[in-house]
């Protein structure tokens, strides 16, 4: 009989990773028993197929299913019940004699894997070409032992691959409902400007006060559905990656700021002080810069104390671009500031998706920058910090 050690591979063992520590082993087993060959097989959805091969003296493992093997492993057991010949040729079952003498080999060991429920999982076995005198009942602890080690490594390995599996169609299913989202996000942009548009002229044209403030509270509904639609755009498309190449420009970061503030409402920016120190233009993408300002303006409105100052200061240093915003904030012994940037945090008096400051620190990250935090009794401050490239322009409002 000739085992063959190659690498092809026609069982569930996918890699030789998998096998390496059934590898180690077979390679103790057959030391012990003095004999060349060791194989391990397994049962998987009630198939039978090889697990690995192993030949001591080439110190080769193999995958490969041998038909010659498994004639041998049909016709030659007892239930669970372990199998030791020596030699064939003293071996007193005619039959057994018969099929190894047929396939060239003159000693075999034939033991069942089984798990603590006495369910077969496996079989390890042993063959040689020549007789082998071994010690039955040191084989007796051993192999029991062994069959254990082999056991655990099966469901190591099979738990391994049915997690990969679920987390290869969640990845599927997680990228198909990103596509979704930014689908609907693109859809519903256009009929929700329309809708702010149409409140703004309103409040302009109507006359009456009580409708008026019909009009704002529509405005104002609308741009917040406006944010979350966009936060859920910016999350999606960060998602599926089809945004890391992305338009950078000369923007003038001064006229930048004062544009997104100018968005909010006249009541919140007489509670907003405003430092600008910033002489040159910055290379970056306008649109997500605009974005990162307006989300950190929000979350200080948001989460910041009524009627107290919110502090904005922009400004280059150590050839960086930094956006720094304070406000005071009211601390609790359940607040927890740990998550912050990870998506879908919020307080629970948020009406937002929690997405504001994940979104922030991507748009930093994509322009090699950060985000960062300092926390001081009652106030918070966020750094928004991008590096400067090497061209220089001058910032013309």
């Amino acid at each position: 009989m000739t085992i063959k050690a190659n690498s092809a591979s026609k069982s569930d063992a996918s890699s030789q990773d998998e096998m390496r520590s059934s590898q180690k082993i077979l390679d103790v087993l057959c030391q012990n028993t003095h004999m060349q060959f060791g194989v391990i097989r397994v049962i998987k959805d009630k198939s039978w197929s090889n697990w690995c091969m192993y030949d001591y003296h080439s110190q080769l493992l193999t995958v490969d299913d041998s038909q010659e093997y498994i004639k041998v492993y049909q016709e030659i057991r007892v239930g669970l019940n372990p199998v030791f010949i020596q030699d064939s040729n003293l071996c007193g079952n005619k039959a057994w004699r018969e099929i190894l003498n047929g396939v060239g080999m003159r000693s075999y060991i034939s033991f069942p894997i089984i798990d603590k429920n006495n369910i077969i999982l496996g079989h390890l076995s042993f063959m040689d070409t020549k007789p082998v005198h071994f010690d039955n009942e040191k084989l007796s602890m051993l192999l029991p032992f062994c069959g254990d080690l082999i056991a655990i490594d099966f469901i190591k390995v099979f738990g391994l691959r049915y997690t990969n599996i679920i987390l290869d169609n969640e990845r599927k299913y997680s990228r198909k409902r990103d596509i979704i989202l930014s689908s609907l996000a693109h859809d519903l942009n256009n009929p929700l400007s329309a809708v702010k548009m149409l409140s703004q002229f309103l409040k302009e044209k109507l006359s009456d006060e009580k409708h008026k403030k019909v009009a704002k509270r529509i405005e104002d509904s609308s741009l917040r559905m406006k944010n979350m639609i966009d936060d859920i755009l910016d999350f999606s498309i960060e998602k599926m990656g089809i945004d890391s190449a992305i338009k950078k420009e000369p923007v003038c970061m001064e006229s930048l700021i004062k544009q997104v503030l100018d968005e909010f409402a006249p009541q919140v920016i007489r509670f907003v002080s405003l430092r600008i120190n910033i002489h040159r233009n910055v290379i970056c993408n306008k649109t997500k810069i605009g974005r990162a300002i307006s989300n950190l303006i929000s979350n200080s409105i948001k989460h910041g104390r009524p009627g107290k100052k919110i502090e904005i200061d922009s400004y280059i240093k150590n050839n960086n671009f930094v956006f720094q915003i304070e406000n005071h904030i009211i601390r609790t012994k359940s607040k927890s500031f740990q998550n912050l940037f990870s998506p879908f945090e919020k307080s629970e008096q948020s009406d937002g998706l929690g997405l504001g400051l994940y979104i922030v620190q991507q748009i930093a990250r994509i322009h090699s920058g950060e985000i960062q935090f300092i926390l001081r009794e009652d106030k918070i401050t966020f750094k928004f910090v991008i590096p400067l490239v090497d061209q220089v322009y001058n910032c013309t409002n």
